[in-house]
């Protein structure tokens, strides 16, 4: 019925304060530095809709809980968000197929249609302390933030040339490889970025947080640089 929980848009620009909706009976939200949390009854009657306020990335935590007892837990690894970015959190509708059905329809661009579906840790048996557990997704994610940028064909072109590069020597797991490969587009002095600084940060934070990833990757890793 177009009711609405959590965080809302402040009318005055100027103002540094966070506004809330609590318009949900039964529904908490809350909120402690970057970290916004909510609390729902368990049932289809509720949708879950994310929306992006900034660049960056994100994690998705959930816990099906009874009282105090965590029946059943499940999570999203870190994947990129920008403004334009909205998901639909779509929960498995038993304990036994929460953790590995329940999917994150993924609005990359702000055009109204699912671009990419997230699946669950547990779905992709992902291990590790690693904060991105489903590559592919996280590339293809940046892929349509970029294109969403409008920018010149030329850098277009070139930053997802650089992607498909890297996608092919992930595939054959030449992760020192990789490491090079976005220290390269990523220094300081790299004369082939033609952007507005707004975009070019945009763009190098997603692959800030992608090398973390990568140099851990390096460690265990045999290919030759």
């Amino acid at each position: 019925n177009g009711r609405h929980t959590g965080l809302k848009k402040n009318p005055n620009p100027d103002s540094d304060f966070n506004l809330f909706d609590d318009e949900i009976p039964g529904v908490r939200w809350d909120e402690l530095g970057n970290v916004k949390s909510v609390t729902i009854p368990y049932n289809k009657d509720i949708k879950v809709k994310l929306t992006g306020n900034d660049v960056g990335t994100f994690i998705v935590d959930i816990e099906l809980k009874k009282g105090n007892e965590i029946l059943a837990s499940t999570g999203f690894g870190e994947l990129p968000v920008t403004v334009l970015s909205s998901m639909d959190l779509i929960l498995g509708s038993t304990t036994e197929s929460f953790a590995k059905s329940s999917v994150l329809d993924m609005d990359v661009d702000g055009d109204g249609l699912t671009d990419l579906i997230g699946r669950t840790n547990v779905y992709l048996q992902a291990t590790g302390t690693n904060i991105i557990k489903d590559l592919p997704t996280y590339l293809e994610t940046i892929k349509k933030v970029i294109i969403s940028l409008k920018i010149s064909s030329s850098q277009e072109k070139y930053w997802l040339d650089r992607i498909i590069k890297i996608s092919n020597l992930i595939d054959k797991n030449k992760y020192k490889k990789v490491d090079k490969v976005i220290k390269q587009i990523t220094r300081k002095n790299n004369k082939n970025i033609i952007l507005s600084e707004s975009q070019k940060n945009l763009i190098l934070k997603l692959f800030d947080t992608m090398l973390l990833y990568i140099e851990s990757r390096t460690v265990d890793s045999k290919d030759k640089i």
